[in-house]
């Protein structure tokens, strides 16, 4: 994974976001991603010069708002619950005097169709639960980071960060069927998958081969680049 890191500061990425399985797999030991000490903050990963931020999920949270909340015949509830989570799990159960950040993220497009009203009664019952509570206070990835004094939020850069040793390879999706771990299953190791970037790999050495540029043949680049995205071998094989 850490082979990839330079590829996200040079085209302006400041930060990713993945899942706290991958944390727990990072480093020669592994990390205690269960602790909420380890688990909410930003790490920095490095490859040679180059660095960036990385978040970890609690796969959890991600997971209710995006299959289970739906279910719920008052949203009111359902958002009730999600802070009494962040609370009890979380907030306080962390120690030391440390600014903590505890990272929600998920695949947004899976899970609002799901919802009543495109899950607009959700999220304003839950916006709303988070703005008048006395505990918590919201911040996005970046503002994290680069702080924002309005807001009394302290910068947290990358130089003060904790270093993430030997980034795991994977992913914060558990390949349906397999044994449990953020492996790559979903996308790649099966017949037709390998296949799949055996092909793509062809096509994009005879782009090269041929010097061709975005600006020379736009509808062919256009095609490569969605097909080398990882939602085309989830979509292909369903």
């Amino acid at each position: 994974m850490t082979a990839v890191v330079p590829l996200f500061p040079k085209s302006g990425v400041g930060w990713i976001a993945t899942d706290a399985g991958v944390l727990a797999r990072s480093g020669r030991w592994g990390y205690r991603a269960e602790d909420p000490d380890v688990l909410c903050q930003p790490y920095r990963a490095e490859e040679g010069p180059q660095a960036l931020s990385v978040y970890f999920r609690d796969a959890w949270l991600a997971d209710h708002i995006g299959f289970h909340y739906q279910a719920y015949a008052d949203y009111r509830t359902a958002a009730g619950e999600f802070l009494a989570q962040i609370k009890e799990r979380f907030a306080r159960r962390v120690t030391g005097d440390d600014d903590r950040v505890l990272t929600v993220v998920l695949d947004g497009e899976n899970a609002w169709s799901a919802y009543r009203e495109d899950a607009r009664s959700f999220l304003h019952a839950l916006y709303g639960l988070l703005e008048r509570d006395a505990e918590i206070q919201t911040v996005t990835f970046a503002e994290y980071l680069d702080g924002n004094a309005a807001r009394g939020v302290h910068p947290h850069r990358l130089e003060s960060q904790a270093k993430v040793y030997d980034l795991f390879t994977g992913s914060w999706i558990d390949e349906m069927g397999s044994a449990p771990g953020v492996d790559l299953g979903t996308w790649i190791g099966e017949g037709e998958e390998n296949r799949a970037w055996e092909l793509l790999g062809v096509a994009r050495d005879e782009i090269d081969r041929r010097g061709a540029t975005p600006e020379d043949v736009p509808a062919a680049f256009e095609a490569l680049y969605a097909a080398e995205g990882s939602d085309w071998f989830l979509v292909a094989r369903r």
